[in-house]
């Protein structure tokens, strides 16, 4: 796929939601509407993280944080403002179970479940270094930006770097 010529859309996920998706922590992203078919497999998702901080998830993440979860971020180390992930919506589930058989039993994902759709997101990339953008309500149209910004995201999309060498 190449960037440049195929419209990708992102979703803006408040702070620090969207640490959460970034690192791999949390791959439900609950929505009360189904993903639009652009976002649908095989296309892509980027994540980007708003300018706003959610306490009340902050503390939902500290209160049920897990030994080999990742340590969260103080609020003032989070990147505001800009794409930080790109994934693929898997699937959508609307129950706790769909969410298990998806991940597998021996997976914690089930707790990120809120309804009422999940989106089980898949094939995630984070983003060696964030890229700055405006984000938007719901699903929208990522803007043209700078090449080399470009590049990162068409070869994160396509699966074709090893993310260790950016």
């Amino acid at each position: 796929m190449n960037y440049s010529l195929v419209a990708v859309r992102a979703i803006t996920l408040h702070q620090p939601w969207a640490w959460a998706v970034a690192c791999g922590l949390k791959l439900v992203e609950n929505r009360p509407w189904l993903p639009p078919a652009v976002v649908r497999p095989p296309f892509p998702l980027v994540i980007h993280a708003g300018r706003h901080f959610d306490s009340n998830a902050a503390a939902w993440l500290r209160d049920n944080r897990l030994p080999d979860d990742p340590e969260q971020p103080a609020r003032g180390d989070l990147v505001y403002g800009a794409v930080t992930a790109v994934c693929r919506v898997a699937r959508v589930a609307t129950h706790v179970d769909h969410v298990t058989d998806y991940f597998g039993r021996g997976t914690d994902q089930g707790r990120f479940f809120f309804g009422p759709f999940g989106w089980l997101l898949a094939d995630l990339h984070e983003l060696p270094e964030p890229i700055p953008c405006r984000g938007f309500q719901r699903v929208w149209r990522l803007p043209p930006m700078e090449q080399r910004h470009a590049e990162v995201l068409d070869k994160l999309i396509a699966g074709d770097i090893d993310e260790a060498a950016l």
